[in-house]
């Protein structure tokens, strides 16, 4: 029987995720192997069309069957298939824009008790509700806060930001800072971790592609802080890690 999952970013045996529509073909057998199945979230035309499909600038879950769209979704098929689902559905107070900060609204990272965003530009509603939840609130100045962010547990994440690493450490999460310049995403320097891994079990973590074009310390010490977590890696692509806006594990077994 499926549930929602509990704690967000943080399935024990996912089952069901939210991901793009866009690049699904790629993932899709993949996926089908791992049993998972998907909801496709379609392109956002509140965003430019290079990040429109990203889901974790229009997609918050904070838990359970709590989750949080971008207005442009309101009256979708995609809406609609979540809320038959029995997803409680709220929409972002703010209109999202093309320009930053007007696309990172629901771009907030939760795991465990924890929140870390930037509170200028998390949407109103996503701060009011996490206000009344979240025991530790981590403050930032960097608006693409869950980019940033691949969770690994409710006291471990990986980071390309240094100020969430500093900020992190200091209340007791054991944090590792990678260097994002080998994560591709078109029309981009770079991508970023966040975007381009996601867990779907206590012990494995997805990535949309190999960690093969990083040098060779660095990704020693990924694999090294995953395996000291007890977390597999699962590659859903042979090709060089690449940023989608990550995935969203939403129902588990």
């Amino acid at each position: 029987m499926r549930k929602f999952v509990k704690d967000p970013n943080l399935p024990v045996s996912c089952s069901d995720l939210i991901i793009c529509g866009r690049y699904y073909d790629i993932f899709k057998n993949k996926l089908e192997m791992l049993g998972l199945r998907t909801f496709l979230m379609p392109d956002n035309r509140q965003l430019p069309e290079k990040i429109s499909y990203h889901t974790d600038l229009s997609v918050f879950h904070a838990g359970d069957n709590k989750l949080f769209l971008s207005k442009s979704f309101s009256d979708s098929v995609f809406s609609e298939k979540l809320t038959g689902t029995g997803f409680d559905i709220l929409y972002f107070e703010t209109e999202q824009s093309a320009e930053y900060p007007g696309d990172v609204g629901g771009n907030v990272c939760c795991f465990g008790n924890i929140a870390v965003m930037n509170r200028n530009t998390a949407d109103p509603v996503i701060k009011k509700y996490l206000d009344s939840k979240i025991t530790v609130r981590i403050d930032v100045k960097q608006g693409y806060t869950k980019c940033n962010i691949c969770v690994l547990d409710d006291r471990s994440v990986i980071t390309n930001d240094r100020i969430i690493y500093e900020k992190a450490k200091q209340q007791g999460i054991e944090v590792l800072l990678s260097d994002p310049s080998y994560i591709r995403l078109d029309g981009f320097e770079h991508g970023f971790i966040g975007g381009s891994a996601f867990k779907i079990a206590a012990d494995r973590l997805c990535f949309t592609g190999v960690l093969d074009n990083y040098p060779q310390g660095e990704r020693k010490r990924i694999l090294d802080f995953l395996e000291r977590k007890g977390i597999t890696p699962v590659y859903l692509t042979d090709r060089p890690l690449f940023d989608i806006g990550g995935a969203v594990p939403v129902l588990e077994n």
